[in-house]
């Protein structure tokens, strides 16, 4: 019997365990910078929540433009350009995305002007994964 009340008392207490186990939330990453060739701009973006946070640090006139490619495959590349901080305004802008989860896409950084492309501008394409 003393055996039998052991034995439920671990059943019991690895069951708890695997609960609070399975119910911790995992924590969000915020990846490093992903920036422009000039580092006039940048962005990091954190996966869960699939949020970019875009950064301007000259006061050139230019946006941050920030391309991203889900499948990471080179079709289908989509953009956002950060016009709010043209003054090299300290704050970043969080841009809030529904992408599709558990996916690499490829990021890159790159400006804009009057939203037109700024040749020569882009950084390094970075691969990031949703989650």
């Amino acid at each position: 019997m003393r055996l039998l009340k052991k034995s439920v008392i671990v059943g019991a207490a690895t069951a708890a365990l695997t609960v609070g186990v399975a119910t911790t939330q995992a924590h969000a990453s915020i990846g490093p910078a992903i920036s422009s060739k000039n580092s006039c701009g940048y962005a990091q973006f954190e996966d869960a929540g699939d949020l970019f946070y875009i950064h301007d640090t000259c006061s050139d006139g230019r946006a941050v433009r920030v391309y991203w490619d889900m499948g990471a495959d080179g079709v289908g590349w989509s953009y956002y350009d950060y016009r709010g901080g043209y003054t090299g305004w300290a704050k970043s802008y969080k841009l809030d995305l529904e992408l599709t989860e558990n996916r690499w896409m490829n990021v890159q950084v790159c400006l804009s002007d009057n939203a037109v492309f700024v040749n020569g501008s882009c950084g390094s394409v970075r691969l990031e994964y949703t989650s």
